[in-house]
């Protein structure tokens, strides 16, 4: 689907490629931000009193298993929901409009199709830090990285 954001693809479609991957990066980091405020909130609500040792070793040890994973060391499926951005906003809509849809759904990154424990692990890193703030940091730097993929497509 994103390999449809290119600029001869915006072309054709009588958009702006500057415009619609500005528009895509934007809402991957608003995304990726909400999901952080989102996840350091639920942790500043139930772990704020946790002793920060126990915090690290439940996280290095969810890592070593999300490493082991992503390795095919142990298998087992991630929880996702099986849907990806619906590719008709392509024709029905402006550039900057499906960009920043795109953008916001797959920073948030759990409502399409997930397909590694990476998204998993940071999830359970912005609950463990137990911080709004560190949240919103954790998840608009997820947000811009995934994002900025779209960046690589520029030369098309």
């Amino acid at each position: 689907m994103l390999s449809s954001i290119h600029p001869l693809g915006e072309r054709t479609r009588g958009s702006s490629w500057s415009i619609t991957t500005t528009a895509y990066v934007f809402g991957s980091v608003v995304g990726g931000t909400t999901l952080g405020v989102l996840g350091g909130s639920l942790g500043w609500l139930v772990l704020r009193e946790a002793r920060p040792e126990a915090l690290l070793v439940v996280f290095g040890a969810l890592a070593v298993l999300a490493l082991l994973r992503e390795w095919d060391l142990v298998k087992f499926a991630l929880p996702s929901i099986h849907r990806q951005v619906d590719e008709n906003w392509l024709l029905e809509y402006r550039g900057w409009v499906y960009g920043i849809g795109f953008g916001f759904q797959l920073g948030l990154g759990v409502v399409t199709i997930i397909t590694t424990a990476s998204l998993h692990l940071m999830i359970v890193a912005v609950v463990l830090g137990a911080s709004p703030l560190l949240g919103a940091l954790v998840g608009a730097t997820f947000g811009l990285v995934r994002g900025g993929f779209v960046l690589l497509g520029r030369r098309i």
